[in-house]
């Protein structure tokens, strides 16, 4: 493990956190127009989702990076459903913000047509699949901590991937979106959790210990080759 993936895997985790909580207050707020104007809640929860998209990618990323060896494949796993959500969300966001998002200011979202959110809409549905497989990294990495001293992250994790089929109901029973409100809750926490694991690794005054890599296995370990002395007459 690279000794500098604690200290990204941190950032990443608390950055994500960061934009999971401004989309939930965006979210939450968004049926009260005192508080945030109806043509401005599209934007502002776009735009943090677009960013938790790339920072949840590097989070994945620095936990293959983190994995024992014997578990890395489940990581890898992550990872790959990962690319997949982060692709499709960049798509979809970089659309909304930068196509939709100027048609509703200048008041012509209708000419917005397929691009446009709406109930069973083509850019919802990819929404909605790109978050499931957000889950389902999640569900998968969570396999690369063994053993009891990280059930805490693993079952956070777990959490989260179980969205999944929730996330996919919603789309054909718009009601299960209440019970995928529960996304607000179990991305945090994981995040969080894995923020946690990543702390660890690293001393008590922040500085990285390359050293304490060497836990996550044999192969990590390198010892520098001793020359050979060579005699004298």
């Amino acid at each position: 493990m690279s000794a500098f993936t604690p200290r990204i895997g941190i950032w990443a985790a608390m950055l994500s956190a960061l934009f999971a909580a401004c989309f939930s207050i965006v979210a939450l707020a968004a049926n009260s127009t005192l508080l945030i104007p109806a043509i401005w809640v599209n934007p502002l929860s776009f735009a943090p989702s677009l960013l938790l998209a790339w920072t949840y990618l590097v989070l994945m990323a620095c936990v293959l990076d983190a994995a024992p060896p014997e578990q890395r494949v489940w990581a890898l796993l992550g990872l790959c459903f990962t690319v997949l959500y982060a692709t499709m969300n960049s798509i979809v966001y970089v659309v909304q913000l930068v196509v939709v998002t100027p048609l509703v200011f200048q008041g012509n979202g209708d000419s917005a047509g397929v691009l446009a959110f709406g109930p069973r809409s083509f850019m919802l549905s990819l929404n909605a699949v790109a978050y499931a497989l957000m889950s389902a990294s999640a569900f998968l990495a969570a396999f690369a901590f063994p053993g009891r001293a990280q059930r805490f992250v693993r079952g956070a994790m777990w959490a989260h991937g179980a969205m999944e089929p929730v996330v996919i109901a919603a789309i054909f029973w718009p009601r299960m979106t209440y019970v995928g409100a529960l996304w607000i809750v179990t991305f945090p926490t994981m995040a969080f959790a894995l923020a946690g694991v990543f702390r660890r690794v690293a001393t008590a005054d922040g500085r990285l210990r390359p050293q304490s890599c060497a836990a996550h296995g044999p192969a990590l370990q390198h010892q520098p080759v001793q020359p050979m002395p060579v005699r004298t007459k």
